[in-house]
């Protein structure tokens, strides 16, 4: 690591200490080359995306006069849950401004140079993150609907109506939130339980879109003591005797026992999936890291969650979500915030769509909604054709297509 971090260093470029070992490794072979060199590697697509990866684009474009990135959908290496790339660099010593992205069907595609698209991305959209290995995979016919709807501002940025933050940090979630059973042992104050949503599992148990204590939904509890009593006091106590107050966090607070940062979201998101749950806070609950928290500006919780579910919002996701190994979506605030929805809908017509999505949520589940918002929302406030929304869902199939490595591997199967 040494050897990593010094090599990282002398070109006075920022990787973090968790960063992949791919970073200085690319930063070597470029030092050995000589003038007109070249290099290729196998790296992980997430070379593509990654924020601290934009240091490393800088210094291949102001180090080689040609950059190829060869995508290839059947999977180079089909028992790993890892998404490869090839990258090629040519004309050590010269400099460029564009990647070439050559995409493939096949390794022999490969072999044989036959791509099935090839497109020039600048080397300042990568930089800015904007993920253009991904939005080149949509025809010109679903660019120019995403297009249009920008254009028509039927759909506008999420960071102009929610910022979506972390809930808070707990430490030690077994600690933090007692069962019902530790609360009655101990007699913990009642006054010192927050109602709480602790995870997905509680978020999709069984509720709509709008989820509210009052009706006994989320059962869990935030130990958040205000005043102390003696139930409390032993209960701090017990904390201490396992080492509670040892974790980091808990250093960090004075007391070690009070978890900061509880705020009341307005609207909740869970983290995992292609199908995100959100749901209106109508409970006013506190909610746990495990989830993401939304505070909206100067639009009402029910008209933003109307305007969530639908294909649109989906196809969003699929160009601005990072993905982990196995495909699946991890939701973080920055990407939430790229996130495009669909602008305002008539607030007379608020109340019955948002009865509808709650219905057919409880009863079918979240993808049924967002296909219910594609009528609801996309076709009956916005006037979206029923061939416009095919494009739209057909570009959603294909972004998932590339993104899953279970998708890309029944291909190959079939192939």
């Amino acid at each position: 690591m040494e050897t990593a971090r010094r090599v990282i260093n002398s070109y006075k470029v920022y990787c973090p200490n968790n960063g992949s070992l791919w970073f200085p490794f690319v930063l070597h072979a470029i030092s050995a080359l000589k003038k007109n060199g070249r290099l290729a590697f196998v790296l992980p697509f997430e070379i593509t995306y990654a924020r601290y990866a934009c240091g490393l684009w800088e210094i291949l474009s102001n180090n080689f006069s040609d950059l190829t990135v060869c995508r290839i959908h059947e999977d180079f290496f089909p028992n790993v849950d890892v998404e490869t790339i090839l990258l090629l660099a040519d004309g050590k010593g010269g400099n460029t401004s564009t990647v070439n992205c050559t995409l493939f069907r096949s390794v022999l595609d490969l072999l044989d140079n036959a791509p099935f698209q090839r497109i020039k991305i600048p080397i300042a959209n990568i930089i800015a993150t904007e993920k253009p290995f991904v939005s080149c995979l949509l025809s010109n016919k679903q660019q120019n609907v995403l297009r249009t709807m920008r254009t028509n501002e039927v759909i506008s940025p999420v960071i102009n109506h929610c910022k979506f933050k972390i809930g808070y940090v707990s430490a030690d979630k077994d600690y933090f939130h007692p069962t019902k059973d530790i609360v009655e042992h101990y007699g913990i104050s009642k006054e010192n339980l927050t109602p709480c949503i602790l995870n997905a599992k509680e978020l999709n148990g069984g509720t709509g879109i709008g989820i509210d204590v009052s009706r006994g939904q989320c059962p869990s509890k935030l130990f958040l003591p205000k005043k102390i009593a003696e139930g409390d006091r032993l209960y701090i106590q017990s904390g201490e005797m396992q080492g509670v107050h040892q974790r980091y966090k808990c250093r960090q607070r004075d007391p070690w026992y009070v978890t900061p940062h509880i705020d009341i979201p307005d609207v909740i998101l869970s983290v995992f999936g292609e199908n995100p749950k959100m749901v209106v806070n109508q409970g006013n609950y506190s909610v746990s890291n495990s989830l993401l928290c939304g505070y909206l500006k100067n639009v009402d919780s029910k008209q933003f969650v109307c305007r969530w579910y639908n294909s649109l919002t989906l196809l969003s996701m699929e160009l601005n979500v990072h993905s982990l190994g196995g495909g699946s979506f991890v939701f973080i605030p920055g990407e939430a915030d790229k996130l495009e929805i669909v602008n305002e809908i008539p607030q007379d017509k608020v109340s019955k769509i948002y009865t509808q999505l709650d219905e057919v949520i409880k009863k079918s589940g979240t993808e049924a909604a967002y296909l219910l918002g594609d009528k609801l929302v996309l076709q009956d406030i916005f006037n979206l054709s029923e061939k416009d929304i095919a494009i739209i869902r057909q570009a959603i199939t294909t972004l998932r297509h590339w993104r899953t490595p279970k998708l890309r591997q029944s291909a190959q199967k079939m192939n």
